[in-house]
């Protein structure tokens, strides 16, 4: 005999159940709202491990750029060691000591190399000199800085736009604006007036400080609860109560209070000659560099400079650092055997000149050694 089970489980079940088999339903969303798509989470940006955040308490610089951001953060970190280097000495120096000192350990017991070894892994892993930090803004880099001797970023900041518009020479393509970041504290009316007061002491509330000329600029991104005219009120108000006679003057002024706040954070700095250096904006002052290329002969001075060059401080300490690579090999192709060492610039009387001496025989770059921190 054929059955046909189709049809008997239809008749099993009208018979057993008494009606058909349900169908299922989604259940109704009882909040009312709308819900959000598979694309909508898709397209969010998971935070790469290992990496940090902007927080309260760091110091470094502000990037700015319009696009490729990777490639501004790369060319920001070389311009930013290439200079370090010259202030401040090679970032490794301890760490090559260190092995440099341990390279006896064959001598010594099995023990004796077991023990260096463990000592080596627990201790603790030092910080690059520069780590990028995530901004929460787009466009905008933040560069961590871990200066020696708890150095303000602002000088060194100052040094290289100083540099580079003294040598007309041009370090970056992506980059738009360096702008240094000497602390930072919680984005609070309060927060901002303690780390204000406690930023000041050095410029605006010194005890021998001459009367100045200041201007606060402000900035806020990602952030709707800090108000621009209160902060700037604010600000003004701690300068202007110090006693010292400091006046405002917005066109030129002396001292120039940079307010960035980025979400939930405030960055503050203090700089100096800040609309001499085109407000810290490096591709403005390469726009004055072309301008000026393309007036006067149309030869870019970094392909006069070779490779190496010497800095020669006054206690006779000789450091080589070296140059732009795509020029220096350019010009080291002309080069014959002998390498001329011609000195630039004559001896100043006062003790504070730094001299740079050119192995190509290009013009040397004469720099004050009070822009730099001491």
């Amino acid at each position: 005999m054929i059955w046909d089970y189709r049809a008997l489980e239809q008749i099993i079940g009208s018979a057993v159940l008494g009606r058909t088999r349900p169908k299922f339903k989604m259940a109704d969303n009882p909040s009312g709202k709308r819900k959000r798509s598979k694309a909508f989470y898709v397209g969010q940006k998971k935070k790469k491990r290992g990496q940090e955040v902007l927080s309260p308490g760091m110091k470094g610089v502000l990037v700015t750029c319009n696009e490729k951001e990777k490639m501004c953060i790369k060319e920001a970190c070389n311009v930013l060691n290439e200079y370090a280097d010259i202030i401040y000495g090679p970032e490794h120096h301890s760490q090559e000591d260190s092995h440099a000192s341990g390279g006896d350990g064959d001598s010594d017991d099995i023990e004796d190399a077991l023990a260096k070894e463990v000592k080596e892994l627990q201790s603790p892993c030092q910080e690059r000199r520069f780590q990028t930090i995530i901004s929460g803004a787009n466009n905008l880099n933040f560069i961590k800085t871990n200066l020696p001797d708890s150095k303000d970023p602002a000088d060194l900041v100052h040094f290289v736009l100083e540099d580079i518009m003294k040598t007309q020479c041009k370090k970056t393509r992506y980059c738009q604006r360096l702008l240094p970041i000497s602390n930072s504290c919680h984005a609070s009316m309060e927060e901002m007036k303690k780390l204000a007061n406690h930023m000041f002491k050095k410029t605006f509330l010194a005890e021998n400080v001459k009367p100045l000329k200041f201007s606060v600029m402000f900035k806020s991104r990602n952030n709707g609860t800090v108000q621009r005219d209160e902060t700037i009120a604010m600000l003004a108000s701690i300068v202007e109560n110090s006693g010292k006679g400091h006046t405002v003057n917005l066109s030129k002024p002396d001292l120039a209070i940079c307010v960035e706040i980025i979400k939930n954070v405030c960055c503050m700095s203090v700089v100096r000659d800040f609309f001499k250096l085109r407000k810290y904006n490096i591709h403005e002052i390469n726009k004055e560099i072309n301008n000026n290329l393309n007036g006067s002969s149309g030869t870019d001075n970094c392909k006069s400079k070779g490779k190496n060059t010497k800095i020669i401080n006054n206690d006779n300490h000789v450091t080589k650092t070296e140059g732009n690579h795509t020029d220096a090999a350019q010009t080291l192709e002309g080069q014959t055997a002998q390498e001329n060492e011609d000195v630039v610039s004559k001896h100043d009387e006062t003790l504070s000149e730094t001299v740079v001496v050119s192995d190509s025989g290009g013009q040397g770059t004469k720099v004050d050694a009070k822009d730099v921190a001491t």
